[in-house]
């Protein structure tokens, strides 16, 4: 509802909620008031949406573009593979290249009066929560860690990590269950070695989060049906070892999901590419 909502039914909703009864634009009984909190959100635009697209041309599809004879060609380009090839790592259709630092995503969004763009945080952690059709049982506080390594048995690299304010490598959890009865946990992230380019820097990311998996969340997936967790995802490639079931085979599709794949599915479950 653009401006009217920012400036009338938002304002009724938080003096509704301080107080029942007005006179002159003042409280007259305080004491009627409730604790009380309200969340709105506002969907993104399709203005928003094409704003954020964003295109990568090679040479020969440029030239294309260049040529005022092959009007039919360019058409047929635009609709068959523009939209669904050049704009693939655009915002607003999923970069999960991002994910290295969920809290970085951003959007450029228009204001509510549509006179201006700003860029935005987008919140990762609850767009997902949603999706999932998650009943959100705990979302935990970020937490913080600085990490010491060494070779472990087999040359495989390990961690040690201590938790610090201002810590390197951070994580977050939200706990809950899905729609269909199963326990969710879900395990954010951030690989700032991969981010800042370091020589395996992935191989550090991963050797935090095992450490933090194991050593201060006490998550361990085993071939237990009486684990406590039934699905986690996880954000960012990893090595995390995968349990087999009783006939030898990986158990990966059923309890250990990555949440970029999860998120894009989730997210265009029930579209079609443009043809």
């Amino acid at each position: 509802m653009g401006n009217h909502f920012d400036f009338v039914l938002k304002l009724r909703l938080a003096k509704v909620v301080y107080s029942q009864e007005w006179k002159n634009g003042k409280p007259v009984a305080r004491d009627t008031g409730i604790s009380h909190c309200f969340k709105y959100i506002r969907l993104e635009s399709y203005e928003d949406t094409l704003g954020n697209l964003s295109l990568k041309r090679s040479a020969g599809q440029e030239q294309l573009f260049k040529n005022n004879e092959n009007d039919e060609a360019r058409q047929a380009y635009v609709m068959n593979y523009m939209l669904d090839v050049e704009t693939r790592d655009s915002q607003s259709l999923l970069n999960t290249q991002k994910f290295l630092d969920p809290t970085q995503y951003q959007l450029n969004v228009r204001s509510a009066a549509g006179d201006e763009t700003v860029p935005i945080n987008v919140d990762l952690l609850e767009s997902f929560n949603y999706l999932l059709g998650l009943e959100v049982e705990h979302i935990a506080a970020p937490i913080y860690f600085n990490a010491e390594f060494k070779q472990g048995d087999f040359g495989r690299l390990q961690a040690e990590v201590k938790q610090k304010k201002d810590g390197k490598w951070w994580f977050r959890t939200v706990y809950g269950k899905n729609n269909a009865g199963q326990q969710v946990l879900v395990v954010w992230r951030n690989l700032p070695s991969v981010i800042a380019g370091e020589d395996d820097g992935l191989l550090h990311d991963n050797a935090v989060l095992d450490a933090v998996l194991v050593e201060k969340l006490k998550i361990r997936l085993s071939e237990s049906q009486d684990d406590e967790i039934d699905i986690l995802y996880i954000n960012g490639d990893h090595n995390i070892h995968i349990p087999r079931d009783r006939k030898g085979e990986l158990m990966e599709q059923a309890r250990l999901q990555l949440i970029e794949e999860a998120f894009h599915r989730l997210m265009f479950a029930d579209t079609e590419t443009t043809h």
